[in-house]
């Protein structure tokens, strides 16, 4: 037996005498189990050229255990593999976007044999489908994860996705109302039992989410705060609870005594259940209902038309507007880091810059005030 250095393979006489054999290791697979090669020839030259040969294309990353899988059967294994390891309502996103999407278009492909070009057809496809890019570019992004998985189990030797320039999004644009139209909406509202939802999105920022999956149990009334520790998403065509997808979502809001005084209205009139916001039956609210309700207030007062997200923008924009600094604005709509704060409300901040422009007799004047 030919001994050789770890990784280099190994080189036998064979058994009858006549040549010699060898093997070498190209890679493991999905459950970790060595995968091997063999070669033989007349001369043990000959073999240790072969073996060296496949261990150049080894390092090369282009000699992998071949796939005969397809793309389909894999992408059913990728996904129980990632399951134990993600948010619930990440996985519902992977298997939606997968099975509507990725395997109608790319699942009958070997998974060995699946080329850029096939990506690109499905990117291709969903746009000439007026898909939106936005769902296109998730489809993509889950594609190439799943290949970069197949390619660390060395099942491939290249990730066929991961070149694929991905569709440009447009950002919608960012509206806010000003505080003569906050009024004006929170007036045409008041009454309906949806009045309280609205005014404590404006009051606080909190995501649509957020206030749907809000208990009673989460205001404390003597230290005047609300724990937001909850999100109300979509699995499976329901609403659950999930948690926030950063610890900054964990967060602690202040509420003024007028938050305090209209929640205690609301529950006097429409408290069915531990939801703070919930339906007669104590289960979620319905957020197309929510919609329709809050497009229909807009109309009566005769302010423009912007999404329900909008509402935490308007309060974020109302807080800058009136110099709470950005650390304690990113803190309570619960970001991550105050930069994303700056960012997102870039064109608040310049306002504000264009006003601080005094003249130097102006400060002056207004400092000896």
């Amino acid at each position: 037996m030919g001994k050789r250095a770890n990784g280099e393979g190994t080189i036998v006489r064979k058994a009858n005498g006549k040549g010699w054999a060898g093997a070498i290791t190209v890679g493991h697979d999905e459950n970790g189990k060595q995968v091997r090669r063999y070669v033989s020839g007349s001369t043990q030259a000959e073999v240790r050229e072969k073996i060296d040969a496949l261990r150049v294309q080894r390092e090369q990353g282009a000699l992998v255990r071949t796939a005969h899988d397809s793309f389909g059967d894999f992408l059913d294994k990728w996904l129980a593999y990632k399951q134990p390891h993600i948010r619930q309502t990440t996985y519902a996103d992977y298997e939606a976007h997968v099975r509507r999407f990725v395997k109608p278009l790319l699942g009958g492909n070997k998974l060995g044999k699946l080329t850029p070009m096939h990506v690109e057809g499905m990117v291709a496809t969903m746009l000439h489908s007026d898909r939106p890019p936005a769902q296109v570019r998730r489809c993509l992004k889950i594609t190439s994860m799943a290949l970069a998985q197949a390619l660390d189990w060395e099942l491939v030797g290249r990730n066929a996705a991961e070149r694929i320039k991905p569709p440009k999004v447009k950002r919608n644009e960012m509206r806010v109302w000003t505080p003569e139209q906050a009024r004006a909406f929170l007036s045409a509202a008041e009454g309906h039992r949806y009045y309280a939802l609205y005014y404590v999105a404006l009051a606080t920022g909190m995501r649509r989410g957020e206030l749907l999956a809000l208990r009673w149990a989460d205001i404390d009334t003597v230290a005047r705060t609300a724990n937001v520790g909850r999100t109300a998403v979509y699995v499976g065509g329901k609403l659950r609870d999930s948690t926030p997808k950063t610890a900054a979502g964990n967060r602690v809001v202040s509420l003024g005594q007028d938050v305090l005084d209209i929640l205690t209205t609301h529950r006097l009139s429409f408290g069915y259940g531990e939801l703070i916001f919930g339906s007669r039956a104590g289960t979620y609210l319905n957020p197309s209902n929510v919609a329709r309700a809050f497009e229909r207030f807009c109309e009566q007062a005769g302010v423009p038309r912007i999404r329900f997200h909008d509402l935490r923008h308007t309060s974020a924009s109302l807080l800058i507007r009136s110099n709470i600094s950005v650390k304690v604005v990113s803190d309570r709509l619960g970001h991550a880091d105050s930069s994303f704060t700056l960012r997102t409300y870039v064109h608040v901040f310049d306002d504000q810059r264009r006003a601080a422009a005094l003249s130097l007799g102006q400060m002056l004047s207004e400092a000896g005030d």
